[in-house]
């Protein structure tokens, strides 16, 4: 007897490429997003130019693949910049860039640095990283640097001061040639040949007793516009006079002034130098290993380069650095740097690639000789990240994942946190509300959440087990050039991996909060994606600028609900909207929770939000057939109602604007009997997904027996 059954799936889910698949599921879903109102697939986004208005993709004229990109925020969000680094047309290195908004001239570059190495396909982007006023890049080629929205200037000390030169004293106004007189002489004046007793004592060097041996070393560093010190200089040369007792009497028993020159001039960023001077070394009988210096003076500039020393041994307070305490930068070829706890952490590049640096507390280019971690003592492979998560410091490597703890005050632990789970995409680790970091690991996309503190405790997890099929079209080879964003406007992680042998992303993996769902995105030629202030998910061109190659599309661009996918440049600077992307629902697999009875498939019911008069057909498929039939193409209208106004048809203060409504639009299917059924909506016009019905007869037939 045939009877007739229904399927309904009232809500959808997102994709399940395992077998048998899950209620609401889906096989595939490319180009939607979540509608806010209906908590349906919403194919209605696009992507358009950075400056909407500017002609072509002015500024962009000649950038070819964006390598990297990076949203800075300063000033309490008033002041953004967009860094990205891209090669021109004809170059072979790469120019750090950030973009000036809509001024009176239009939107404009400023280039911070040209000559930048233009990264392989297996080597991660370049790293940013915020510290205080200033955003820490690194590479593993070019000099780590440092930017303060104007400037880049270099990180850490690359070179130690040279010495002071300290003239000898001259004790007697004898005027012989490197010899400068600066005798405590009587105030301006004053007749006396001597002094007042206050005077004699609070200013000046070496001692007033007759016939006393003074002798003095002086060491200087460098300050820099970050409050970091270098390293100290090496010691001076040692400077020696005898106290006069006889001769004229204005210079009996006077202190003097020490005149040094060739005070050492600081790199770029340097604000300050500081002198160091030891006490009285009396008959000089000393060596570098014993002589304790102490704080003299600081010069609060990078220009002169003499000064006069008439600070006496008893204002001598504060202790010298040690050695130890400031050493040269010690990673020049660091690729991943971060921020934590007001240090600054970096890895020791492709020569110390299992080495940690960190700086000293809130001196970013201060490192102490004793301040590192060695992960290479325990298996994991190369370190590939570094991610501050809440009150940790994840430590990515190629097989495991460790982290850092503590503070400057109390120390900082590092200790092993998973094994056998690693990246080679670290760059795809991102901070989620809610629901913690989402990174893509070696073999699927991971999640870790929860903390350590407050008796909580720290989970990961995979949550990519319904993608298997997508994580394994990944091309390991270039995965590290996979690049990551959240928006929380669009509630979305986007991840864009190469794919199917590609050598830059070319597929988009998205999760979607409000359904814990998942989707891809496809047609959006992401190379690099972040997120700004406002949740605006902004990516750069993967492909860029080609000379001589016609139409084409530069620079940066943003996801948007624009019913394009960017732009055709038709000539000179004219252009137009390129198509909407295709957006594809194709359902799960169907048995009807039989999977040896036929099913004979009468109906397909979509339940949408009506979108106007373009039409769209499905196109529905048996037992896993590649091969479908599709049906004629429906409006999205209410099939028992009149038709709601649309845009092209609307008459001005005679047309009432209506909201998009439920309904739900019949399809006819003409198909034989199969055990399994499935069905796909692939179009560029507008569509609202809410759920579907399927109707169905069975009569009792079954699935033969098996082939022999």
């Amino acid at each position: 007897m045939k009877t007739t059954n229904n399927f309904n799936a009232p809500s959808l889910v997102g994709i399940d490429e395992l077998r048998p698949q899950s209620d609401g599921s889906a096989t595939n879903i490319e180009n939607f997003t979540v509608d806010p109102s209906t908590g349906a697939w919403d194919n209605r986004l696009g992507y358009e130019k950075f400056f909407a208005s500017s002609a072509a993709y002015l500024p962009f004229t000649n950038q070819e693949r964006i390598e990297s990109l990076y949203v800075w925020n300063t000033h309490n969000s008033a002041k953004t910049y967009h860094l990205f680094e891209a090669a021109r047309t004809g170059s072979t290195t790469s120019t750090l860039y950030y973009t000036v908004g809509n001024g009176p001239t239009g939107p404009t570059l400023e280039t911070v640095r040209l000559g930048r190495t233009v990264p392989t396909n297996s080597e991660p982007a370049t790293s940013f990283a915020p510290f205080g006023r200033f955003l820490i890049i690194t590479n593993g080629h070019d000099q780590p640097a440092k930017f303060d929205g104007e400037r880049l200037t270099p990180l850490g000390w690359q070179s130690i001061p040279g010495p002071v030169t300290p003239w000898r004293v001259d004790t007697d106004d004898g005027g012989i040639g490197n010899e400068q007189n600066i005798t405590i002489g009587a105030p301006a004046g004053q007749t006396t040949n001597y002094l007042p007793e206050g005077f004699v004592q609070n200013i000046g060097l070496g001692s007033t007793t007759n016939d006393a041996k003074n002798a003095y070393k002086w060491k200087v560093s460098w300050v820099n516009e970050t409050g970091s010190e270098s390293p100290l200089s090496p010691g001076s040369e040692l400077v020696t006079w005898v106290t006069p007792s006889g001769g004229t009497a204005f210079y009996r028993n006077r202190r003097n002034g020490v005149y040094l020159s060739d005070v050492p001039v600081g790199p770029s960023g340097t604000v300050a130098r500081r002198l160091y001077r030891t006490m009285n070394l009396g008959d000089g009988a000393t060596t570098d290993g014993n002589e304790t210096y102490f704080f003299v003076a600081q010069i609060n500039n990078n220009l002169e380069t003499v000064y006069v020393d008439y600070t006496p041994d008893q204002f001598l307070v504060n202790l010298a650095p040690e050695a130890t305490q400031s050493i040269l930068f010690p990673a020049v070829s660091t690729r991943f740097s971060a921020t934590f706890k007001g240090v600054l952490f970096i890895d020791g590049g492709q020569a110390n690639s299992t080495r940690i640096f960190y700086s000293n507390p809130l001196s970013p280019d201060s490192f102490s000789s004793s301040s590192y971690f060695e992960v290479g003592v325990r298996e994991g492979g190369d370190i590939t990240g570094l991610f501050p998560y809440y009150n940790q410091l994840l430590v990515f490597r190629e097989n495991s994942i460790e982290m850092i703890r503590g503070d400057s005050v109390n120390g900082f632990q590092i200790t092993p946190f998973l094994s056998g789970v690693g990246t080679r995409a670290a760059s795809t680790a991102t901070t989620i509300p809610g629901i913690g970091v989402l990174f893509l690991g070696n073999d699927g996309i991971y999640r870790i959440n929860g903390g350590l503190d407050g008796g909580s405790t720290i989970k990961v997890s995979k949550v990519s087990d319904d993608l298997v099929k997508t994580i394994k079209r990944i091309n390991k080879s270039t995965v590290a050039r996979a690049t990551a964003a959240y928006s929380p406007k669009w509630r979305e992680w986007h991840c864009y991996v190469p794919v199917d042998g590609e050598e830059k992303p070319s597929l988009g993996i998205v999760y979607h909060m409000d359904k814990d769902a998942w989707s891809l995105r496809t047609g959006f030629p992401v190379g690099c994606i972040a997120t700004d202030q406002n949740g605006e998910l902004i990516f750069g061109h993967n492909t860029g600028y080609i000379a001589g190659g016609g139409t084409y599309e530069a620079g940066l661009f943003v996801i948007t609900r624009k019913r394009a996918a960017g732009y055709v440049v038709t000539g000179g600077d004219t252009y137009t909207d390129a198509a909407p992307p295709t957006a594809i629902y194709k359902s799960k697999w169907h048995d009807m929770k039989s999977a040896p009875t036929k099913k004979f498939v009468k109906y397909v019911y979509l339940h949408v939000v009506t979108k106007g008069d373009n039409t769209i057909p499905i196109t529905y498929y048996m037992d896993f057939d590649y091969n479908g039939t599709t049906s004629s193409g429906e409006k999205m209208q209410r099939p028992d109602h009149a038709d709601q106004g649309v845009y092209d048809l609307a008459a001005f203060d005679t047309s009432v604007w209506e909201e998009g409504m439920i309904s739900t639009i019949r399809y006819p299917v003409a198909q034989k009997g199969s055990s399994y059924f499935g069905f796909k909506v692939e179009t560029t016009n507008d569509i609202v997904l809410v759920g579907y019905t399927i109707e169905f007869s069975v009569d009792g037939t079954s699935t033969i027996r098996g082939k022999r």
